[in-house]
């Protein structure tokens, strides 16, 4: 018999949420690329604007919200 079935028994349930601010960690260069890519729906000349755009290096990690800024740059991004 489980505890929903048996009107006598009560359960509770406690949900702890923590803001953990923004997100530090960096995005590896080759996955950042990727997924700027996919987000261009394979476009490779709106993928290179966008990241040129933002000012995104060449080589090496991006933050997570140097990609998200770099996705809004994205003609698609745009007309939403």
């Amino acid at each position: 018999m489980s505890l929903a079935s048996n009107p006598k028994h009560k359960a509770r349930v406690v949900a702890h949420l923590m803001d953990l601010g923004p997100e530090t960690e960096s995005v590896g260069e080759g996955e950042a690329k990727d997924y700027v890519l996919q987000a261009a729906d394979g476009d490779k000349e709106a993928a290179l604007a966008a990241w040129q755009e933002a000012g995104l290096p060449e080589r090496g990690p991006v933050s997570a919200g140097q990609l998200g800024r770099t996705l809004v740059l994205l003609p698609d991004a745009r007309r939403t």
